[in-house]
């Protein structure tokens, strides 16, 4: 009897709950919800003219890039803007300067109102603002709810319903949780999506962090610890979409997303971790350490003087994309300062030169390439210099949603080189998107328009990079369409050293390489002479160099080289159909060499040098510490004096010259040679990611590991292993010999 009393006492125990467990939920939500919000009330944004800039790169909150509405919303409205939305808001709850009835895929007008309600809930709730707990701005905020509510609004691209407007509705529900009915809630949560966990890389995230809203919302932390599961399964390194095993980011195919969706993740993963942190649901230590060394060996890479790196951005060349998506790191690295103590120097040091547009003043100069995705970027604290490239292993650029509607050619070995943070900030539609800096490609004269196909693929295994220590090298074999061409590029001693060989097209298009296109600032040399540019200017010149801006292109041999320096006019609305097409003027200087219709083994070389005046490049021009061995369809070979350095890019064996010693290189593939007083450095890789093996062969007797010398011909044979592991493959290798 006393047994089935028990049992029966367990039942109803069972059934009514357990009081302790259900106690300790409520304090995990209260908890949870207590950090979340303090994120969302957080200003990142104090002083004034911070403010004012936070709300012009995210257009006061109508950017259609996600990350700069966050940027938005991390500062504190003025009382004029929100006076301003309270007389304007009509009595629906609606406000008359949103179209409502917005179909467009991109910058759907419809969301600009939840980013209103988001933006006017933390002043609702900020102690800091003189509408702390005004009865009248609760009234219209729960009008403007109320009519979300009753519109059921929906976008024809389901992003912005499944994903865009929750992300920026569920904060404002959470500071306003207290304050909302339970119709109200349930309705709203409804809105929230359904709680399916599903997708990769960043859009899983964002899914699962509105899942999180919704279940703090509805006091459910089943369905919090649900989301938070799924977003902390996405925080690993990946062959698949997500973060690569070389720190760079790939969403929708093999496609590099550094300042697109890597941003995102980085924001979005690093304000979870934030929101969890010191719960019970805290994130394992491993999964900040991942997101540190994203930061530290990725993202953070390609932010230099304040501005986001415009061969990082991926599809969103969005106005004031540069520089917004930098201030938004500001949000992320203030986040892990407090996640990540270790590096809270390193965070700072980013928030402190991010903020006032300046480089680390002693940054030493380095190369790092990502072989997952094609791409490399060379930096010191006076030069920072990026390549976009894409093999048949990777994506180019995407022109989804209608974005990027002028990225054909963007990808294509672009080389974009910059002294100062803001170079290119906004100059999309001033470009002539056919001449990109780098690119070897067609002009038929005729305006940019999207292809039925978004990126025509390159049908070439051989693109890489090579990259150790201060030096490296990129190469690009293009097989595109009808044009093939063999690019190569060094990077040595602070130059970049630009080779072109084998350029073949079998149309009548005209083909040319662009040396350089971006906006006209202060004087032209060419050679000795210094060009009157405040007069448009065009001329085809033969020249053994130009200087523009401190930035100058030596070639090898006096080249005939086509200049424009004269107003480009353009607009928005070539980018993306969303902007207007109010017209757009700025002078930009271009200059280009012409290969001609259907070029049959044509060549350039040139070499980019940086910070220099025009004295400084006459004197280099007449000993130039850089030589010319090789640029044929065989191979592109150079030799720097300064670095007592050989760089070569092999497309099969060929044979080249070091001082008196000779070098066989029998594997294609990228090669270095540097020598110091008294051993030989080797470094190599595979630029097609196809191979077990280097093989090469060198006068003289050399030791060293996998070296063989053979008396008879007084040559030692060399063979270095290449990583075969997947994502290790296409990386370098260096090996010590003497």
């Amino acid at each position: 009897m006393k047994e089935f009393y028990g049992i029966g006492l367990l039942c109803i125990i069972l059934f009514m709950g357990n009081p302790v467990h259900a106690q300790a939920d409520k304090h995990t939500i209260h908890t949870l919800v207590d950090q979340l919000n303090t994120l969302t009330l957080t200003n990142s944004a104090p002083t004034e003219n911070l403010t004012e800039e936070f709300l012009a790169v995210s257009d006061t909150g109508k950017n259609n890039d996600a990350v700069l509405m966050e940027v938005n919303l991390a500062t504190l409205l003025s009382a004029d803007w929100v006076h301003n939305f309270l007389a304007k808001q009509l009595p629906d709850g609606s406000w008359p300067d949103i179209d409502y009835h917005d179909q467009k895929r991109s910058r759907w007008e419809p969301a600009f109102h939840v980013t209103r309600i988001q933006a006017l809930a933390k002043v609702y709730q900020s102690k800091e603002s003189t509408y702390y707990h005004n009865a009248d701005l609760l009234k219209s905020l729960k009008e403007a709810i109320d009519f979300w509510i009753n519109a059921h609004l929906v976008c024809p691209n389901w992003w912005y319903n499944e994903i865009g407007c929750p992300k920026l509705l569920g904060p404002a529900l959470l500071l306003l949780k207290d304050e909302l009915t339970a119709e109200q809630k349930h309705a709203l949560a409804q809105r929230m999506g359904r709680p399916v966990f599903q997708m990769t890389g960043q859009n899983k995230v964002w899914l699962a962090g509105n899942q999180v809203m919704k279940g703090l919302l509805l006091d459910s932390l089943e369905l919090v610890q649900r989301a938070r599961d799924s977003i902390f399964s996405e925080l690993y390194v990946s062959l698949n979409e997500g973060l690569q095993p070389d720190y760079s980011f790939h969403q929708h195919g093999p496609q590099m997303q550094f300042g697109n969706y890597g941003l995102a993740y980085a924001s979005t993963l690093s304000y979870w971790l934030s929101v969890f942190s010191g719960t019970e649901l805290q994130a394992p230590s491993e999964k900040v350490l991942t997101l540190r060394n994203y930061l530290v060996n990725g993202l953070l890479k390609t932010i230099y003087g304040g501005y986001m790196d415009t061969n990082a951005l991926g599809r969103q060349v969005f106005q004031h994309a540069q520089r917004g998506k930098a201030l938004a790191l500001v949000m992320t690295c203030r986040y892990m300062m407090r996640l990540d103590p270790a590096y809270k120097h390193y965070y700072q040091a980013y928030i402190t030169q991010c903020l006032a547009e300046k480089t680390d003043s002693n940054e030493p100069l380095s190369f790092s390439f990502f072989p997952r995705s094609d791409f490399g970027i060379y930096r010191s604290s006076s030069l920072y210099a990026s390549i976009r490239m894409y093999s048949n292993r990777t994506t180019g650029y995407e022109m989804t949603n209608d974005e990027n509607l002028q990225g054909q050619y963007a990808a294509d070995g672009t080389l974009l080189t910059r002294t100062v943070g803001n170079t290119y900030d906004d100059i999309f539609p001033v470009w002539n998107w056919k001449y990109l800096p780098g690119v070897t490609c067609p002009d038929d004269g005729l305006p940019l328009h999207k292809q039925a196909v978004p990126y025509l693929p390159n049908h070439s295994d051989f693109v890489g990079g090579l990259s150790v220590g201060t030096a490296g090298i990129a190469a690009i074999s293009l097989y595109k369409d009808s044009l093939q061409a063999k690019k190569a590029y060094f990077f040595l001693d602070g130059t970049i050293t630009c080779l072109g060989a084998a350029i073949h097209s079998t149309k009548t298009t005209p083909i040319h390489t662009t040396l350089d296109q971006t906006f006209l600032s202060g004087s032209l040399w060419l050679d000795r002479r210094q060009v009157n540019v405040q007069q448009p200017y065009r001329e085809k010149k033969t020249i053994h160099w130009l200087l523009h801006d401190q930035l100058a292109c030596y070639f090898f041999r006096p080249t005939p080289v086509h200049i424009s320096a004269e107003e480009h006019n353009g607009s928005w609305r070539s980018i993306a159909p969303f902007y207007t097409d109010t017209p757009v003027r700025a002078q930009v200087l271009t200059a280009w060499i012409d290969h001609g219709v259907k070029p049959r083994q044509q060549s350039y070389a040139y070499m980019v040098v940086p910070n220099v005046t025009p004295n400084e490049m006459a004197t280099f021009a007449s000993k130039p510490t850089v030589h010319l061995l090789q640029n044929d369809s065989c191979a592109q070979v150079i030799q720097s004096d300064k670095a007592q350095a050989v760089a070569g890019v092999f497309y099969q064996t060929a044979t080249v010259t070091q001082g008196t010693r000779k070098l066989i290189v029998e594997t294609p593939g990228l090669f270095l040679l540097k020598q110091d007083e008294q051993d030989l450095q080797i470094t190599v890789c595979d630029p097609t990611q196809q191979l077990t093996v280097f093989k090469l062969r060198i006068e003289g007797k050399l030791t060293g590991e996998g070296a063989v010398f053979n008396p008879e011909s007084h040559t030692t044979d060399i063979v270095i292993p290449l990583p075969l592991k997947p994502g290790e493959k296409g990386k370098s290798v260096s090996r010590q010999y003497r």
